[in-house]
């Protein structure tokens, strides 16, 4: 008897502690610390004690798992919550030739009328706005894009949040640069979009967006396959820049593009990874 009970005593520690350390697992899995050497490179831990001493006063802490909407509006029926749990907000539009005008708030302070264009894989926010909404674009990198009135170079800036009628996106990076036509309008596109099922009615110029939870990482299969196709076209072109300058030095700036974009890469195989996107959806 003493045998049997000192084995599924054993059995039950040895449970507990397996649960233990894969409940571990999921917590550590939420969060991501990047620091970078004395030689400049970038490094990607979920294990801060494995971080050098010297370097852990300058680690930056990412959230691994971004919410991506608020709350439902209260106006808004329950039924569809309570048996998908998908959320749903309508976005009243106004009109400007043939575009459609949302808008947004940025940082919870700044105002931004945006152009909806589900042809732009990125959202850019005019410079005036940016500086009210508390947005430093020399904390951001130069890159180039391409979008309406053709291809520029501006600053890429990660954002705290951007609010577009109650859909809410969090740490989400945005390109701070006037439009050719205008420095009041923005342009949202589907690096907020993606998440969401759109529906457009004309008649009463108004905009639904139904998101669904998604398993992978909060964001949806589309998103993630935009992000990467964004990312992986930004550096094609930074390396092609470079490859048709090639009897010229590279300067320390497009070296320091370069190195950024392949940090975001990295970072978002990273968390691809964790969040088990298939590998057709990083393509």
């Amino acid at each position: 008897m003493f045998a049997l009970g000192y084995r599924l005593t054993y059995v039950v520690l040895a449970a507990l502690l397996i649960i233990q350390s894969l409940y571990a697992g999921t917590v550590s899995a939420q969060e991501l610390y990047r620091w970078v050497d004395d030689k400049g490179s970038v490094h990607f831990t979920d294990n801060f004690p494995s971080i050098p001493e010297k370097y852990r006063e300058k680690a930056e802490k990412r959230s691994l798992v971004a919410p991506r909407t608020s709350p439902i509006p209260a106006q808004q029926t329950t039924q569809s919550q309570s048996s998908s749990r998908s959320q749903v907000f309508t976005v009243p539009f106004t009109r400007s030739g043939n575009h459609m005008i949302v808008e947004g708030v940025v940082n919870g302070r700044g105002t931004v009328k945006f152009i909806l264009d589900t042809g732009a894989s990125g959202t850019w926010i005019p410079k005036a706005r940016a500086q009210e909404s508390g947005i430093d674009p020399s904390r951001g990198i130069l890159v180039p894009r391409g979008g309406v009135g053709g291809a520029v170079e501006a600053p890429l800036v990660e954002i705290e949040s951007l609010n577009v009628g109650g859909a809410t996106a969090t740490n989400m990076e945005v390109v701070v640069q006037d439009l050719p036509f205008s420095k009041e309008l923005g342009l949202l596109g589907m690096d907020f979009l993606a998440d969401f099922r759109m529906v457009i009615n004309q008649q009463r110029n108004e905009i639904t967006l139904e998101y669904e939870p998604s398993e992978y990482g909060g964001h949806s299969l589309k998103w993630w396959q935009q992000r990467f196709k964004y990312y992986r076209n930004l550096k094609k072109h930074i390396d092609q820049t470079h490859s048709k300058s090639s009897s010229q030095p590279t300067s320390d700036l497009a070296e320091k593009q370069r190195r950024a974009i392949e940090e975001k890469l990295n970072d978002l195989e990273i968390r691809a990874s964790r969040a088990g996107i298939p590998r057709e959806f990083r393509e």
